[in-house]
């Protein structure tokens, strides 16, 4: 009498994982490449007209001279990088240097 149970059972479920890991990691690589490649914010755009948004808070009417993107609550970026998400302007990044009205304090 012959089991049904496959000795080759393991090899065949190391295989298929093999597998689903040769797809899995090169499509992790290229979605963080999509995240990375957005598009730096256009300052002439509405919402960052209406939010008072520059590249560069030297040239802004801010209240303050120590009010940067880099150490407002929305930016989460770093300081070791020159553009960094918000979430103030979700789908762009926004320079680490720059400024808006909607600027606030990380705590």
């Amino acid at each position: 009498m012959m089991s049904n149970a496959s000795p080759n059972r393991g090899r065949r479920r190391l295989v298929c994982a093999a597998g689903c890991a040769a797809f899995a990691l090169p499509a992790a690589a290229l979605f963080s490449r999509i995240a990375a490649a957005q598009d730096k914010l256009d300052p002439s755009s509405p919402t960052a007209a209406a939010l008072a948004y520059t590249h560069d808070a030297t040239q802004s009417n801010r209240p303050s001279d120590d009010q940067t993107c880099l150490n407002c609550l929305h930016y989460t970026g770093d300081a070791e990088t020159e553009w960094g998400p918000c979430a103030i302007f979700p789908g762009t990044v926004v320079a680490r240097d720059g400024w808006c009205v909607g600027w606030v304090p990380k705590s």
